[in-house]
């Protein structure tokens, strides 16, 4: 790695929520039809749709902004053509495409220098190749999309910009009600859970960098290793006589 080049473009994970009670904050309806659904917050929150929940940035320059409330709300769709995929115990629901929010809901205020007013877009997207997995009977889950796995997913907030690479969101689901569980050939049935979730993407700017995933650590290490060699030998040979 010269000195000099510019940094990789990397991923990072720049954001998170979490719950504000132990109440179900999203569901999934299977279609009367028995495949295909809406997964969606419960209506619970502040608006129609919506659940209350906590959201943070994790960028250095918008550390400040943590834990502060926000209104999100998910609305994802799988198609009456896609029923649970089994993988032994594994249930898979693919095909899941929607939109996605977290819109602030506190007071106005500035924390760590940075200007929040109520009805800010923390972060929104669109997504498209989104899955729902757990294991069959299981009280836990997740869901998950990845343009690394092919999906598509589009982000904007009124704080960050995006660059080009990967992108991805994971939303861990707990106390599903209803444990998960698929008829052979149908979608699977209806829950209800406890969400939290993050997000990945390269960051262009607003939030300089995030937290570098376990890969991107490993090549930071590498090109720092890189760096450490040529300031060395420059060091060595400054020392040694003409």
């Amino acid at each position: 790695m010269a000195v000099g080049a510019p940094a990789p473009a990397y991923a990072v994970t720049f954001a998170d929520y979490s719950a504000t009670s132990s109440f179900s904050n999203i569901i999934w309806e299977q279609n009367p039809s028995g495949v295909g659904g809406l997964l969606s917050t419960t209506g619970g929150g502040s608006g129609a749709g919506t659940a209350d929940v906590k959201f943070s940035f994790l960028t250095p320059s918008l550390s400040g902004v943590s834990d502060v409330a926000a209104v999100f709300n998910f609305k994802g769709r799988v198609p009456s053509s896609m029923p649970t995929m089994s993988l032994g115990d594994f249930l898979v629901q693919d095909g899941l495409r929607g939109k996605f929010s977290f819109t602030y809901s506190g007071p106005s205020t500035t924390l760590g220098g940075v200007a929040l007013n109520t009805g800010d877009n923390l972060l929104s997207g669109r997504f498209a190749g989104g899955n729902i997995s757990g294991k069959n009977n299981a009280t836990a889950g997740s869901v998950n999309d990845a343009t690394s796995a092919g999906g598509v997913i589009g982000l904007s907030s009124d704080f960050l910009t995006f660059g080009s690479g990967d992108r991805a969101y994971s939303i861990a689901m707990t106390s599903i009600a209803d444990p998960l569980h698929a008829t052979t050939g149908q979608s699977l049935d209806s829950f209800s859970a406890v969400s939290t979730g993050n997000f990945q993407a390269n960051i262009s700017g607003g939030g300089n960098v995030g937290v570098p995933e376990p890969a991107s650590w490993a090549l930071m290490i590498v090109g720092l290793g890189g760096v450490g060699s040529i300031l060395r030998r420059k060091a060595r040979a400054a020392a040694t006589p003409a």
